[in-house]
């Protein structure tokens, strides 16, 4: 074994290359260190070059690369000691910008970094390679829902020439999209789909390619059951109810339609009109196959003899089907808040909501686009619209659902361009307008006499000339306003069906109950599941344009895994020593990724692909059987002891020694950055990074104490934003268990801590850090008087 050890640093004065010096001459005393290189390198071709014939010339097999800036040089000088045969597992890297930064004579800062150069070759001895493994693609998506998102998904994955299959649970596809007439901020059908590639029209929904392109594959009466496999290859149960109608034998000439006896409410015009048992919802329906409602259709049998091509099949059973993809896009849209029971809502017929208006304002509408009382069919002289039903209300829905205020506005601008003698009042508890030309509407509704009346709505009573809102104004006082019709803007609320799918698919759900991405900045249209993207109001409030902005992301995710014939996955995994385990299950149930399965003989089965390598199940296994490759319990505990062995500063000390354990990619960052700005830690810390906070078992924090550790402590990422979902909170878990076993055994619980820190947090990182040491070095004193 040839461990070489790259001394650099960023500057090149005289007090800094002696310091570096040292700390070389340090490094030539270690174990297993064949050769030291130090000097001043850079990401540039030179020095790369120069690194790569260092590790030709000496026969070099594992490298540790102490720098003080190491994130700007570690993945240049990873991929070139790769093309000299190391495998990049056998790189270790650390920080020494505090002994750059640090004055000559302060000997402490050097000294803690020679410690930390010692257990990170002590590391990188235990080290083993670590190499990929391929898995082919399915060239194929899986779209779950059918609105204007899902079929935007569809529409632009099919363009790319992948082949597509759109799920969705009701008849027809387009979602609430064709309801509501014209959108916002353009005022233009809300059936359009953006143009492709050098297309410079628009596409309607109706006549775009979804129903005609081969590469779509339309499951209407749908319902994803199951998601199984992986990334790349997953395979999903879909669940079909009948439509009995053969979609691949009508003609759609309408007769079924014409000869239908049977009516119902019309679901798509809520409620305000009939429609036949068997029917097609409007003329921009997809697909243009009739569905029949069998349990309202009279005339069933009567229907499937006359049609000419035999199209009826009243024995259609559910069916079930499995389909091979490699990606889904989860587009399944959103429910509106019901507001039965509340401002006489479901009891006068005059108290509708916004979308029942943009019917009543539609020309497809139940009464032709002409704005009429629903209980009497006149045009209404006064009209007022409440803001926030249902949503910023503490007892229902503490969001804001983003379109209300829009929608309201938009409405009443359009009434008032209709009939301009309308009075028109909105209550408000304040105007959200946050969309770009939203502006222009609320500035022109106002032009045109719309009153935006701030307060906040109490009831709705009924009266002998129609209805009164009670409010209170900003003064707090009680003010009734007469109109002949209230229109309520209910808010957005998760799907119907939206917690099961996220079972179904193992999708994490937010507070709210809508779909949860990985993170809202970073990651915005990623879920816990790899491969797996979610897009629009499934994953919260939004209005149709961020919405489609976010298409064009998910896509671009989806489409960067199925334009390669195969994904390369690297085996930095956790893996099961079957002659060790017991098979008692809490690898599995710990796993936040369901990445753990069961196996013959029950033994549980590592799916690499699905694990993203947080260690979670190793530190939950309670005989080590699962370990994490590359922080395996032999790998970590080096790191640990070659911190905390006797050296000379430590057999002297006035001071405590202290473990931080570190997430590597928040606080482990922060603590980065902390060194590069200067800021002044605490000499007797010594931080060891880690994957996930949630890694760190019971074992690696008692051996630091073991091993002569005045305190331990872990700083891991805040709880909602951990990057393996609740790594940190199980580290809280364990830690809290742990500090009554180290009262109990007379160590003191008070020695151990944990702190969430957020990579941007470095001044955060140094206080917690500071006063970590302040409280440990008390009791050290303390405990020295006694």
């Amino acid at each position: 074994m040839n461990v070489g050890v790259i001394i650099s640093t960023w500057a090149t004065s005289p007090d800094t290359s002696s310091k570096i010096g040292g700390l070389a001459v340090y490094a030539e005393t270690l174990p297993n260190v064949k050769v030291v290189y130090s000097g001043n390198f850079s990401p540039t071709g030179k020095d790369i070059e120069n690194f790569k014939n260092w590790i030709k010339e000496h026969k070099v097999d594992r490298v540790v690369f102490a720098s003080c800036r190491p994130r700007l040089f570690k993945e240049a000088y990873k991929h070139a000691a790769i093309d000299m045969g190391i495998n990049k597992y056998l790189i270790e890297v650390i920080d020494i910008s505090e002994l750059c930064s640090a004055e000559v004579k302060n000997e402490l800062i050097a000294e803690k970094v020679k410690i930390l150069l010692r257990a990170a070759v002590n590391r990188v001895t235990s080290l083993e390679e670590i190499t990929v493994r391929k898995i082919p693609v399915e060239q194929s998506a899986l779209v779950i829902g059918g609105g204007l998102v899902g079929m935007e998904a569809a529409t632009r994955l099919a363009d790319m020439g992948y082949d597509v299959h759109i799920v969705e649970r009701k008849p027809f596809m387009g979602g609430k999209t064709p309801q509501l007439g014209t959108c916002f901020p353009s005022m233009d059908c809300g059936n359009c789909l953006a143009p492709f590639n050098d297309e410079l029209h628009r596409r309607c929904m109706y006549r775009s390619p979804v129903t005609k392109e081969p590469n779509v594959h339309i499951h209407t009466l749908s319902e994803l059951k199951r998601l199984m496999g992986v990334v790349g290859n997953f395979r999903a149960v879909i669940e079909k109810q009948p439509r009995y109608i053969d979609t691949k034998k009508c003609i759609g000439c309408g007769k079924c339609i014409d000869l239908c006896e049977g009516e119902t409410s019309n679901e798509f015009d809520l409620g305000l009109s009939m429609r036949k048992a068997v029917y097609i919802p409007n003329n921009q329906s997809l697909p243009r196959i009739p569905y029949m409602d069998l349990e309202h259709c009279e005339n069933s049998e009567e229907l499937a003899k006359a049609c000419p091509v035999g199209a009826i099949d009243l024995d259609m059973k559910p069916s079930t089907e499995t389909l091979k993809v490699g990606t889904v896009i989860v587009a399944t849209g959103f429910d509106l808040f019901d507001p039965t029971g509340m401002y006489l809502y479901g009891e006068n017929k005059d108290v509708i909501t916004q979308l029942e208006l943009a019917r009543l304002l539609d020309m497809s509408g139940p009464t032709s686009g002409v704005l009429r009382k629903i209980s009497d069919g006149e045009i209404p002289e006064k009209l007022v619209m409440v803001q926030c039903v249902g949503s910023r209300e503490q007892r229902i829905h503490e969001y804001c659902s983003r379109i209300c205020c829009g929608i309201a506005v938009k409405h009443a601008l359009d009434i008032k361009k209709r009939w301009p003698e309308t009075d028109i009042t909105i209550l408000h508890k304040d105007i959200r307008l946050n969309g770009k030309d939203y502006e222009r509407f609320y500035y022109e509704s106002q032009e045109r006499g719309v009153k935006l009346v701030r307060g906040e709505s109490d009831k709705v009573t009924a009266s002998p000339n129609g209805l009164i809102l009670h409010y209170k104004d900003e003064d707090n006082e009680d003010v009734q306003l007469p109109t002949e019709m209230v229109v309520l803007s209910n808010g957005m609320e998760p799907s119907e069906g939206n917690e099961e799918l996220a079972k179904a698919i193992g999708l994490d759900l937010n507070s709210d109950g809508f779909m949860d991405e990985k993170h809202p900045k970073l990651c915005p249209v990623e879920t816990n599941i790899n491969g797996v993207y979610i897009c629009g109001a499934c994953q919260g409030p939004m209005d149709i344009q961020h919405a489609l902005n976010e298409v064009l992301y998910a896509t671009s995710k989806a489409s960067s895994i199925l334009n390669k014939k195969e994904i390369e996955v690297e085996l930095t995994k956790a893996v099961v020593d079957e002659d060790v385990c017991v098979g008692c299950g809490a690898c599995a149930s710990a796993c936040p990724f369901e990445a753990i399965t069961w196996g013959d003989f029950g033994l549980p089965v590592v799916n690499v692909e699905a694990c993203t390598g947080c260690g979670i199940c190793a530190a939950t296994c309670p005989v080590a059987a699962m370990q994490l490759r590359l922080f395996r319990d032999e790998q970590v505990l080096p790191a640990i002891e070659g911190l905390l062995k006797p050296t000379k500063w430590l057999e002297d000390r006035d001071e405590p020694v202290i473990v931080a354990f570190a997430c590597e990619g928040a606080a482990g960052y922060a603590a980065e950055i902390a060194g590069q700005l200067g800021m002044k830690m605490p000499e007797n810390i010594r931080v060891l990074k880690v994957p996930c906070s949630g890694r760190l078992d019971a074992l690696h924090l008692m051996r630091a104490f073991n091993q002569g550790a005045d305190g331990v402590v872990i700083f891991a990422c805040p709880e909602d934003q951990c990057h393996y979902i609740d790594g940190s909170k199980k580290a809280e878990e364990r830690v809290a268990y742990l500090k009554k076993s180290l009262d109990v055994l007379g160590i003191g619980g008070e020695r151990l801590d944990i702190y969430n820190v957020n990579s941007c947090e470095p001044d955060l990182f140094v206080a917690l850090a500071t006063s970590f040491a302040e409280k440990i070095n008390t009791r050290s004193a303390s405990a020295k008087v006694l």
